[in-house]
C-alpha cells in the first residue's frame, strides 16, 4: 500500500519555489516573488498599441449585432496600426498587423482594404518599402480553412515571431470556436488560447464577436456578447458597438442616404475609462460625430428610443415595458436604483418616474429617492 503523501513528491522543488521557474510533474510554472522583489524588479508597461485602450501583449474584444460593419472597423483599425495613423480619434503605434480573414473571399477583402485605405487618405508606400503601410498588414485569408482555434494557436504564435507582428486581429471569433458558446469552461479555454497566442507571439490579439439576438439599448456592455458571460469580462478592453436612433435632421445634416449612426463604449482593464464615441458609417469606413448631432441619440431598444418612438401619448403596456427595462439596465441582482438614474435611463424627468411607479405600485417601492422590485410572494 502507497502510503506517501500527496505532497512529498514536490520535496524536491521546494529550494526552487522562488527561481524563475519551477517544475512541478509535466507544468512549468513561473516562480514566486516577494512583493519586494516584484517591486524592485518593475520595468516599463508594454507599449501603447491604440493609445489609452489597448498594450501589446494584451486582447481586445469588438463587439456589436451581426451585421453592423465590425468588420470594417477592423479593417479601419488594421489600415491605422499598419500605418501609425488614428482610429476613431485614438492615435494609434505604428506596427505589423496579421488579419486572420474567415469571412470574406479573397477578392473581397482585397478590393474592401483598397477602398478603406483610399477614404481613410492613408498612403500606402512605395512598393519597395518595407515599412510602408502596405508591407506592414499581413493577411491571412482562411475562409474554407478555417480551423478550431487550438489548432490555429501555434501556427499563429509562431508567424508572430517569425515576421514580429504587433497586432493580431481575428475576424471573426465565431468562426474558430468549439463547442457551446454558453458554457463559461469551453470560452474559458478559448481565453486562455488567445493570452497564450499574446505571450507566445509577443502581440496584442483582437478579435470580434456578435451580440445575441434582439435589441441590446437596455443592456450594460459586458452582458451584450453572444454566448458565456466570460467572452464580457475577460478581454482586457471590450470596444461595443451599438446603434442609434438619430433624427430626421441630423439624418438630412450629414446627406441622408445609406448612412447609419452608432455609439462605441469601452470597458478598459488597464486604462481610465472613456467618454462614449458617437459615429456615423457610411460603407465601408466610420467617422466620428465632431458636431455633437448624435450626442443625445437613444440607443436602439433603450427605454428613451422607446418613448421616443412616437409623439402619441404612450400607451400604459409600453411605459410599464420601458419602466421594467430601465430597471433591469440599472439594477445589480435586483438591487434597489437611485430614482435619478431612472430618470437618465429612461430619458424622462423624475416626476415622470413617480408618475411610472404610481401605475407599478404592485411591482415596485419607493422610498428616499430609491426605487426598489417587490418580493414575489410564496
Amino acid at each position: 500500500m502507497n502510503t506517501q503523501k500527496w505532497y512529498e513528491k514536490y520535496d524536491k522543488v521546494a529550494s526552487e519555489i522562488f527561481n524563475d521557474k519551477i517544475a512541478f510533474d509535466k507544468m512549468t510554472l513561473p516562480g514566486l516573488q516577494t512583493f519586494r522583489t516584484m517591486e524592485s524588479e518593475s520595468t516599463e508597461p508594454p507599449e501603447e498599441i491604440i493609445g489609452g485602450i489597448l498594450r501589446k501583449g494584451r486582447k481586445m474584444l469588438l463587439s456589436g449585432p451581426s451585421k453592423s460593419a465590425k468588420s470594417c472597423l477592423l479593417m479601419e483599425l488594421a489600415a491605422a496600426i499598419s500605418a501609425g495613423t488614428t482610429w476613431l480619434g485614438y492615435p494609434c503605434k505604428k506596427g505589423k498587423v496579421l488579419y486572420v480573414n474567415l469571412e470574406l473571399d479573397t477578392s473581397t477583402a482585397s478590393e474592401r482594404f483598397t477602398c478603406i485605405f483610399d477614404e481613410l487618405g492613408i498612403d500606402r508606400g512605395d512598393e519597395d518599402d518595407y515599412a510602408s503601410s502596405a508591407n506592414n498588414l499581413c493577411v491571412w485569408n482562411l475562409r474554407g480553412y478555417s480551423k478550431p482555434l487550438p489548432a490555429l494557436a501555434e501556427p499563429l504564435a509562431y508567424i508572430c515571431t517569425q515576421e514580429a507582428i504587433d497586432v493580431v486581429i481575428i475576424d471573426p471569433i465565431y468562426k474558430v470556436l468549439t463547442g457551446d458558446e454558453n458554457n463559461a469552461g469551453e470560452i474559458g479555454k478559448v481565453c486562455n488560447e488567445l493570452d497564450w497566442i499574446a505571450q507566445e507571439g509577443d502581440c496584442a490579439v483582437i478579435f470580434s464577436h456578435h451580440h445575441s439576438k434582439g435589441a441590446k439599448g437596455n443592456r450594460q456592455v459586458l452582458d451584450r456578447s453572444s454566448g458565456s458571460g466570460v467572452f464580457g469580462r475577460d478581454p482586457d478592453a471590450i470596444m461595443d458597438l451599438i446603434q442609434l436612433e438619430p433624427s430626421a435632421a441630423a439624418l438630412d445634416h450629414m446627406g441622408g442616404g445609406q448612412i447609419t449612426a452608432w455609439r462605441m463604449e469601452a470597458v478598459l482593464r488597464e486604462f481610465p475609462s472613456i467618454e462614449p464615441i458617437n459615429c456615423w458609417f457610411r460603407f465601408p469606413i466610420h467617422t466620428v460625430d465632431t458636431e455633437g448631432l448624435l450626442d443625445n441619440t437613444a440607443a436602439v431598444g433603450s427605454p428613451k428610443a422607446n418613448l421616443s418612438k412616437s409623439s402619441k401619448r404612450v400607451s400604459k403596456e409600453d411605459r410599464e415595458t420601458a419602466f421594467n427595462q430601465a430597471f433591469e439596465a440599472l439594477s445589480e441582482d435586483g438591487r434597489p436604483v437611485k430614482l435619478a438614474d431612472m430618470a437618465a435611463q429612461m430619458g424622462v424627468t423624475q416626476q415622470t418616474v413617480r408618475n411610472r411607479f404610481e401605475e407599478l405600485k404592485d411591482q415596485y417601492w419607493l422610498e428616499n429617492k430609491m426605487i426598489g422590485k417587490l418580493a414575489k410572494s410564496a
